[in-house]
């Protein structure tokens, strides 16, 4: 509580401090140490600086450096009906997952199935769909990450979400949801592979005219009867 007040007085201060004086990595083990302690006031309080912490991009380095993905991701698993500790749990991975050198650790160390279940538990509870789909869209952008996720069945589960909140106060939410699904749709439907196969039925055809014409001489046969 000290640290969470001081930061609000000067949090440059705080971050640099944290940052040089092992306090992020101190954070980091008190996570683990408590992460099923029953308390959830001590770890709010942490998941709470840690989120504040991580808003600095040279903290953000620190915590995955220290393993903070994965301490993270236990905490969302571990923690995943409770409000209050997932949402600064996926606002910190909404900070590490803007770097794209993050994205595939956090991907290989389970994010993508861990996301995907908090968006299940909390499927009306705007604040937190709105962050785990951030951190979906962010991941989205590596090719590789998107593939993965739509191999997840993460498509009927961003519909669901879509299909909940089709209302215009939750707009915001739905260009989340439509970026996520129009990047995983456009990497295994894009219009250049969708070219390239329209290019070889073309040469196929050229190469080999009965391709085109069979068709053709069935239907003359069919009409001539």
């Amino acid at each position: 509580a000290a640290l969470t007040n001081l930061y609000r007085f000067d949090s440059k201060l705080v971050c640099v401090v944290a940052r040089l004086q092992g306090g992020i990595s101190a954070m980091l083990e008190a996570l683990r140490d408590h992460l099923h302690s029953g308390d959830p006031t001590l770890l709010q309080a942490l998941l709470g600086l840690l989120n504040d912490l991580s808003s600095s991009p040279q903290n953000s380095q620190l915590l995955a450096k220290e393993n903070g993905i994965a301490c993270i991701l236990a905490c969302v698993l571990a923690h995943l009906k409770n409000q209050a500790l997932l949402l600064p749990a996926l606002q910190i991975l909404m900070a590490l997952s803007r770097t794209p050198q993050h994205v595939s650790l956090l991907v290989r160390e389970g994010g993508l199935p861990a996301l995907l279940a908090a968006i299940l538990a909390h499927l009306r509870y705007t604040e937190v769909l709105k962050a785990a789909l951030t951190v979906l869209r962010n991941i989205a952008l590596d090719e590789q990450a998107a593939l993965r996720l739509s191999g997840q069945g993460a498509s009927r589960i961003i519909f669901a979400v879509i299909q909940t909140h089709s209302v215009p106060e939750h707009l915001e939410m739905l260009k989340l949801a439509s970026s996520v699904l129009w990047r995983m749709h456009h990497l295994r439907h894009s219009p250049e592979a969708t070219l390239h196969a329209q290019l070889c039925f073309d040469a196929s055809a050229v190469n080999n005219p009965e391709v085109e014409s069979a068709p053709v001489e069935e239907e003359a046969r069919g009409a001539a009867a």
